[in-house]
């Protein structure tokens, strides 16, 4: 949601120029990268009955009863966080302004983990704070009670953006990028990071840069979700190799959490210009937006899984070799715990198988204090700006 964050630096450059002139790496770094990831299929728009306009930054509660989302990041516009009910996978019913968390400035990219604390990013106090990241308690029944910021993640560097965060379903990890800004409101740079609670505040991880190199790899890296056991993570990657490359979503995996994340791979079934990932807590469906025909759009993709257990991590040479056949192979994948079976197999009985969101309107006061800095909002583009906060 870098775009309207952005906002808090102004709104000018299309998307093609900031990335043109972004500080990146020129693609992933060296050595064999995985095939694309295949196991999707089928993205499918989202309806949410009651609602028109803009819907971006999707979230799916750990209970998939509610989908949580904002309206356009566009500095012209009033960003706020929205929810809808379940009906099914594809259809919710919208409930309105999610309570007791909008404000007058850009208010997005919602989380919540299975202790009931919710988390948001806005730049309602960039220019005093140099912060974005907000949480508070949620209740069904009430909405969200007084929200504060979260200490421990921000930098404390004028240029320096949270602009992404989801919450681990435990409530102890944070997911968050890191958005570099030039004084005139370019994006230099875009990575994931990682901290962990400790008591009220959050605290860097130590080991954050190394345990997601191979995700880091070059372009823009941003908006993550993370699987509910830790070993899967699902973000947004924009190449900035390319004059006006869009932004699409990769997957990489790691054997446990106190392993660094393998190279990513490209999730082949969603095209077009997508982003911000949310994978719901039994791993099967992924919800993102998608840009269509000039408005952003929820849509929803599917894998094949049978239990509530996240797909576990397959290595690099696992992923790219061939789908095994033999009759005994595959009997004893599918009685192998949190474990996704291949398509076109079938599972022995009882075998159980197996988030450039930038925001718009944090730029100004990036750089200059006091001054209101040049965005980057590019029309129909995720990616906010850090409008005057």
């Amino acid at each position: 949601m870098w775009r309207r964050l952005l906002a808090v630096l102004a709104l000018a450059a299309p998307i093609s120029a900031a990335l043109v002139n972004c500080g990146g790496s020129s693609g992933a770094a060296g050595g064999a990268q995985p095939a694309p990831y295949t196991a999707f299929a089928n993205p499918t728009d989202v309806a949410i009955t009651g609602y028109t306009g803009d819907a971006m930054e999707p979230f799916i509660s750990k209970d998939g009863q509610y989908l949580f989302f904002n309206n356009r990041n566009d500095p012209s516009v009033d960003t706020n966080l929205y929810y809808a009910s379940r009906v099914d996978d594809r259809t919710f019913t919208f409930l309105g302004t999610v309570p007791g968390v909008n404000s007058p400035m850009l208010d997005a990219v919602a989380s919540l983990d299975k202790l009931g604390n919710f988390y948001l990013v806005s730049n309602r106090s960039y220019a005093a704070t140099l912060s974005t990241i907000y949480s508070g308690p949620w209740s069904a029944a009430s909405g969200v009670g007084t929200v504060a910021l979260v200490a421990g993640v921000s930098r404390q560097q004028a240029g320096s953006v949270n602009f992404d965060a989801e919450i681990s379903a435990d409530g102890q990890t944070l997911w968050f990028d890191d958005g570099q800004y030039s004084s005139s409101g370019v994006l230099l740079a875009a990575s994931i990071a990682v901290a962990n609670r400790q008591g009220a505040a959050f605290v860097r991880q130590a080991n954050s840069a190394a345990l997601l190199a191979a995700v880091n790899t070059g372009g823009l890296n941003y908006a993550p979700s993370i699987s509910v056991d830790g070993l899967e993570l699902f973000f947004t990657r924009i190449d900035t190799t390319t004059s006006g490359a869009a932004p699409a979503i990769y997957r990489s995996t790691r054997h446990d959490t106190n392993s660094p994340f393998g190279p990513a791979a490209l999730v082949a079934a969603p095209n077009g210009f997508v982003e911000a990932p949310s994978l719901s807590a039994d791993g099967r469906l992924l919800y993102f937006h998608k840009l269509v025909n000039g408005t952003f759009v929820i849509q929803v993709m599917e894998r094949p899984v049978v239990s509530n257990a996240q797909i576990v991590f397959q290595s690099q040479s696992q992923s790219q070799s061939p789908v095994p056949t033999d009759p005994a192979a595959i009997n004893e994948l599918s009685r192998s715990p949190n474990r996704a079976l291949p398509r076109g197999t079938s599972r022995a009985p009882r075998g159980r198988l197996h988030r450039s969101r930038i925001f718009p309107r944090l730029a100004s006061h990036i750089g200059r204090e006091q001054e209101p800095l040049s965005t980057l909002y590019p029309p129909g583009h995720r990616r906010r700006t850090l409008s005057a906060v």
